[in-house]
């Protein structure tokens, strides 16, 4: 199926733009393709990237370091430095390379999407470790991105309309802290709605 799936200028800002991640208990700002790493997730490989997505987390959690890291197909990135180096993505240039290489931008695959996060710190003065793996794929007309965004935000709509959950401008994380009653509907109902969620 030909696709896609992010808007084009969002998808070359990711490249353009400085990514902000806490390293040393420091916010810093980092050039995104600095350093290109391979990884492999389940049966799936990849190379990432830091990318500027932390958001409210830089200021709502204390961390010693912590970044976003976004995954690519093999050998994406590569390409994308060169065009960067050579002055592609400048503002003057972008809307004319977006002519030329966003019909490029179609692929043919099955649409997916593929997260893990991992934390370690203490709680209570005792070390812990989390990790969650998150997969869903594109079902009944809705891009896997669809699925993923789509059914949380219904899921927290409905928790604000019981009267279930605290309401007004608040960012995803602190829902996330309320482990006993909101975090634990919203991996629920995901979960019934077949996106596989696992912890370990």
């Amino acid at each position: 199926m030909l696709q896609i799936t992010w808007s084009s200028y969002s998808l070359i800002e990711e490249y353009t733009r400085k990514a902000r991640v806490i390293r040393n208990g420091e916010i810093i700002e980092i050039d995104p393709l600095e350093k290109i790493e391979k990884v492999k997730i389940e049966d799936f490989e990849f190379e990432e990237f830091v990318s500027d997505g932390l958001r409210t987390l830089l200021e709502s959690i204390r961390a010693e370091h912590l970044e976003e890291r976004t995954l690519r197909w093999l050998g994406h990135l590569e390409r994308i430095k060169v065009l960067r180096g050579l002055g592609f993505f400048k503002p003057e240039n972008v809307e004319f390379t977006l002519k030329v290489i966003a019909p490029l931008m179609q692929y043919e695959s099955d649409d997916f999407s593929i997260m893990e996060v991992y934390g370690r710190g203490r709680l209570n003065g005792e070390k812990k470790e989390i990790h969650y793996f998150l997969y869903d794929k594109a079902k009944d007309g809705f891009t896997s991105m669809a699925r993923v965004t789509g059914f949380t935000a219904a899921v927290i709509t409905r928790l604000v309309a019981e009267g279930s959950c605290i309401y007004g401008v608040i960012s995803p994380e602190i829902l996330g802290m309320r482990a006993d009653d909101t975090f634990t509907r919203i991996i629920k109902e995901l979960k019934e709605r077949g996106i596989t969620i696992e912890r370990w």
